[in-house]
């Protein structure tokens, strides 16, 4: 029974069985018709009577063949189908896992940068606040950056000192 059961869940057996149904109502009705006409009272006798009805009693055959063939089609339409919501649940599943790395990365990212904010604003808060004269030079000797100290110790202003090599600030060329 159970056998029987699912045999029917698939798509070519019922439209197989529809097709066959479908197609015998042909030959009961070419029968039934030729009867009528010519009085007969037997299947056998109609069709003796007229040969066409050999031609019409395959009808059912035919139909529950294609039906059949349109059934498999769409058996396999929907084992495609399956297959494919199969794979995008997975690259779903692949993309929330990605998002979710994602999202702890630009956490990361975004706690790392408040606490160079915070590193950056001390430093900057020692510079200036510092009683001694401090300068930062960058890989060719040049003022990058000057605190007030050293501006009132060499007697110019941040933006003449910014961009001159310190040993012409300190100790320019004097000719005698």
């Amino acid at each position: 029974m159970k056998l029987f059961y699912k045999l029917f869940l698939t798509h070519a057996a019922r439209y197989t069985l529809c097709g066959v149904l479908l197609g015998l109502f042909f030959p009961v009705a070419a029968v039934l018709t030729e009867a009528r006409q010519h009085a007969t009272t037997g299947f056998l006798e109609a069709h003796i009577a007229e040969p066409l009805l050999w031609v019409i009693d395959t009808v059912p055959l035919f139909v529950g063949l294609f039906a059949f063939l349109a059934g498999r089609q769409r058996d396999q339409i929907e084992r495609i189908k399956e297959q494919l919501e199969h794979t995008v649940a997975d690259r779903t599943a692949d993309l929330l896992k990605i998002n979710q790395h994602l999202s702890l990365e630009s956490a990361e990212h975004d706690k790392a940068r408040e606490e160079m904010g915070k590193q950056k604003q001390y430093f900057e808060s020692l510079m200036q606040n510092n009683p001694l004269a401090i300068v930062t030079l960058d890989m060719n000797h040049h003022i990058v950056d000057c605190n007030p100290q050293f501006e009132k110790l060499y007697g110019h202003l941040r933006h003449e000192i910014l961009g001159r090599e310190l040993d012409d600030l300190i100790a320019p060329d004097t000719s005698y």
